[in-house]
């Protein structure tokens, strides 16, 4: 009898979820670039003419349920030249405890983290020079759209700092579990804004004398307005 309440029950709170989704906020987005390319160098393999292009639509739903807690999904399907994909794809739950992202989408060292590109231009991939030098500033570990759980603490501080936590789990034999922790803290420092952002990822390895990779990132942002 007990399993077949159980059973009920999961079949009634499936339908409700079903329910609020189509009650949901439903926000669409996209973006289409397209990029003409001519370069002429010392380089032959790099000469030439290139066509080529990338695009993104995003779906984005929210609700509020009963006892207050807000559940959003997002879904970012993504085309680069041709070959489709879904980007990411997430689940949000968030309220007074702060907000869980359980699913396909990067880590917390995006949301915390600071580096030099984020002021000029999109972001490029993470570069390395060698195996333990990298010539990009930012951290490539948690920021792969891999299934993990995310979660982000309340605001402090009036809402001066915010942080967070990842986790990623490779399954049942854990080569490759990433925990990564970030925090940011904005002020105001005379006249002018300043932001801190500190993150850290660890990928583990339990291969015979093989060390853990480590990624750690530290950076600053000043902003400032002068109205003549």
């Amino acid at each position: 009898m007990r399993k077949l309440l159980l059973s009920s029950t999961a079949i009634a709170t499936i339908a409700g979820l079903s329910a609020s989704i189509a009650l949901a906020d439903v926000s669409v987005t996209g973006y289409y670039e397209w990029k003409y390319n001519s370069r002429d160098s010392n380089i032959t393999a790099d000469d030439g003419d290139l066509f080529n292009n990338d695009s993104e639509i995003a779906f984005k739903f929210s609700n509020k349920t009963d006892n207050g807690l807000t559940v959003g999904l997002t879904t970012e399907m993504y085309s680069d030249g041709g070959d489709s994909t879904i980007d990411e794809s997430s689940l949000t739950i968030s309220g007074g405890f702060g907000k869980v992202v359980l699913g396909n989408n990067d880590g917390v060292t995006d949301t915390y983290g600071i580096e030099a590109e984020d002021l000029i231009k999109e972001e490029d991939a993470p570069a390395a020079a060698s195996s333990t030098i990298a010539y990009d500033s930012d951290i490539s570990l948690d920021q792969n759209d891999e299934n993990k759980v995310s979660y982000h603490l309340p605001a402090m501080m009036d809402g001066k700092l915010t942080a967070g936590a990842s986790y990623e789990d490779s399954g049942d034999t854990a080569t490759t579990d990433i925990s990564s922790f970030g925090a940011k803290y904005t002020t105001d420092m005379g006249g002018a804004t300043l932001t801190l952002g500190v993150v850290s990822a660890t990928q583990e390895s339990t291969a015979t004398n093989n060390a853990d990779t480590k990624h750690k990132n530290m950076g600053a942002i000043v902003k400032s307005v002068h109205i003549v």
